[in-house]
């Protein structure tokens, strides 16, 4: 792993070969991710806006480019605030639904058409979401102070997107290369960093080959081949994206990324199948009498279920298996690949960092919102 970006030629208008690393530890993003998943738990689910935070401060400030680090200015707060808002819009939504459902009942056999509805309107606020929460997470990402973000419209994006997913069921998946590249085009080009904004020139057509053998191999290789398509997908579209005077490149390898998938899964399949017969024995111990048949079934007084030795045994196993499979996520998972892929990046041309400047606007006030509500934010 490098320390800091290497440059070909002197000055800070000259070519360059700039290499971005990581250099975050496991052991600390792991105390990161067990603090975290703990205070979750214990507060029962408001912490996770400002866990949410902190990780993000952590990794964005292991990030480092031409001998800066990134750095990342979101505020748990406004997270929350965000994830308010969204949870009162569904809310009403869902409140309209249901009363319109009720007044349009038509008896058994009728389809409603409030309900179907109310499912599109879901799918399209998905990549709505989606797109909104990438806008935040950049508007507070800095680098020498210079701020990156996002223009474009959200509603626009997910128009594309439900377009684009209908003729993908059509094609029977055929268009995927199709559906991925506009979305990228879209997202990249709508990506600004400073008053800069990035190019992107990919097509469909080179992917479209490795789409179809993708879907050859993927019943014989277990779904794997679809993180060996991802993976060239990465690299081919980083190949694809410029910035200003830089072009960006990226040697991903995809036995590394499908090694990394598999190890955090097998620890995760691991570390549950641990717990079940731990759970029997907790149960036994503090709750004799009321594992019937394996605890697969109630026992005969249903009102023992209240017993507060199974419910305490219960809420002890939710915290641990929550707070384990997180930190198993984060540590084997989160941080291994941050690692490839940041580790992979290259960017070369001639460009003056100096000559950059602020562009304006501080982006939305508040956090992510409906991505927060659709639990949508892989970080």
């Amino acid at each position: 792993m490098n320390d800091q970006a290497t440059t070909a030629l002197g000055g800070t208008g000259g070519r360059r070969a700039i290499e971005l690393s990581y250099d975050g530890r496991p052991g600390e993003i792991g105390k990161i991710a067990f603090v975290n998943s703990l205070l979750g738990l214990l507060t029962l689910g408001i912490y996770r806006f400002w866990a949410k935070t902190r990780l993000r401060r952590y990794l964005w400030s292991h990030v480092t480019m031409d001998g800066d680090r990134f750095e990342y200015t979101g505020r748990g707060i406004e997270l929350f605030i965000g994830f308010l808002i969204a949870g009162l819009f569904l809310g009403l939504l869902f409140g309209v639904v249901f009363a319109g459902s009720i007044l349009l009942d038509q008896g058994p056999g009728t389809v409603n058409p409030l309900e179907f509805i109310y499912v599109l309107v879901i799918v399209f606020l998905i990549p709505f979401a989606l797109y909104r929460a990438r806008r935040y997470r950049l508007s507070r990402t800095r680098w020498r102070g210079i701020r990156a973000g996002q223009t474009g419209s959200a509603v626009k994006y997910a128009f594309m997107t439900l377009g684009l997913q209908i003729l993908l069921v059509f094609t029977l998946s055929l268009t995927y290369p199709l559906y991925r590249t506009i979305l990228q085009r879209y997202r990249t080009t709508n990506t600004w960093f400073g008053d800069q904004r990035l190019d992107f020139d990919g097509r469909a057509g080179p992917m479209f080959g490795k789409w179809l053998l993708t879907l050859l191999l993927y019943i014989p290789t277990l779904g794997f081949s679809y993180f060996w398509y991802r993976t060239a997908e990465f690299r081919y579209y980083a190949s694809e994206t410029r910035y200003a005077g830089l072009a960006l490149n990226s040697n991903l390898e995809a036995g590394r990324v499908i090694g990394i998938i598999l190890l955090s899964s097998i620890a995760s399949l691991l570390f549950i199948g641990l717990m079940f017969p731990v759970f029997m024995v907790a149960l036994n111990a503090f709750a004799p009498g009321l594992a019937e048949a394996g605890g697969a079934a109630p026992p005969a007084d249903p009102a023992r279920l209240l017993d507060p030795a199974l419910i305490a045994v219960y809420v002890i196993l939710a915290i641990v298996v929550v707070t384990g499979l997180g930190f198993i996520q984060t540590v084997l998972l989160l941080h291994p690949m941050t690692s490839a892929i940041i580790d992979s990046l290259r960017l070369e041309g001639t460009i003056d960092f100096e000559a950059l400047r602020q562009r304006a606007g501080e982006g939305p006030r508040h956090g992510e919102g409906l991505a927060d509500a659709f639990d949508l934010s892989p970080i």
